[in-house]
């Protein structure tokens, strides 16, 4: 097995430097492309759905697949309600920028854990929350798998 690995690992060295020796030279054979992309009138952009319309969507979509455990879709819906009290559930989707995405994620990475549950916390928004000193913060790895479901809603 060893031998096999070794020999595509040759291999793959070689295509690999015959994909760069062909980058080295220029085909002016075959016609440019198009120097500008082709631009569609803005009445051809499909309109863009709410934030609470998508995450409907995507939470129902799962949940007719049957793609998750229940205790999944429990803490999927508390991530996307936390995306939704950031970001607002009226919010277009074609709206939401990558600084947002950014915003959310600083945010949640400052977050205690268990906001409702802590007396100091308990009512408080997100951004009030956030700024509280001597509760426990939400960890590294809560706040990530949080920033990857909103990611996963995003893109579907």
């Amino acid at each position: 097995m060893l031998r096999e690995i070794q020999m595509a690992h040759r291999d793959m060295l070689r295509a690999l430097e015959q994909h760069m020796s062909a980058q080295e030279t220029y085909d002016f054979a075959n016609s440019p492309a198009p120097l500008v992309a082709e631009v569609r009138p803005e009445t051809e952009v499909a309109p863009s759905i709410s934030l609470s319309q998508a995450i409907a969507e995507y939470i129902g979509e799962n949940r007719h697949a049957k793609a998750w455990e229940s205790s999944t879709f429990d803490k999927k819906e508390a991530a996307l309600e936390v995306l939704t009290e950031l970001l607002g559930a009226d919010r277009r989707m074609n709206s939401i920028s990558k600084q947002d995405a950014q915003g959310v994620k600083r945010l949640l990475l400052l977050l205690p854990s268990n906001r409702n549950k802590h007396t100091q916390t308990h009512g408080l928004s997100l951004q009030q929350a956030s700024t509280v000193q001597d509760v426990p913060k939400m960890t590294t790895v809560t706040g990530r798998r949080k920033v990857a479901q909103a990611q996963t809603c995003w893109a579907n």
